[in-house]
């Protein structure tokens, strides 16, 4: 349950889970097909880009959110044990909070 989700139009929270989680498994999902030397590629790397809202689980602000990049760290450690064998690195980079372009549109909305 998240609460906060509540005050969003649930297209808000979709589109965002949408954007922050899907996206990026997408994409590990074709370098997977393609580097591991097994398959023919030449290793390389997979790189994320998470939150320190991850960690601290955002309350009272972006829970939702924070679940979002959760899930990628949580990608990241799986497919680093995966392909590790196959030449293929995967990290994350965890940047800390950021007023990023969709959070000020939902703070603009919800001021007005």
């Amino acid at each position: 349950m998240l609460p906060r989700v509540g005050i969003h139009a649930p297209s808000t929270y979709t589109i965002r889970w949408h954007l922050l989680r899907h996206q990026q498994a997408l994409c590990a999902r074709e370098a997977a097909r393609r580097l591991p030397i097994s398959r023919g590629g030449n290793g390389g790397s997979i790189v994320f880009v998470s939150s320190k809202a991850s960690q601290i689980g955002s309350p009272h602000e972006y829970a939702d959110y924070a679940a979002s990049k959760g899930a990628v760290d949580s990608l990241t450690l799986g497919l680093s044990k995966e392909l590790a064998q196959d030449g293929v690195r995967v990290n994350t980079v965890r940047l800390k909070y950021t007023r990023q372009l969709v959070i000020q549109i939902e703070l603009k909305d919800l001021e007005s």
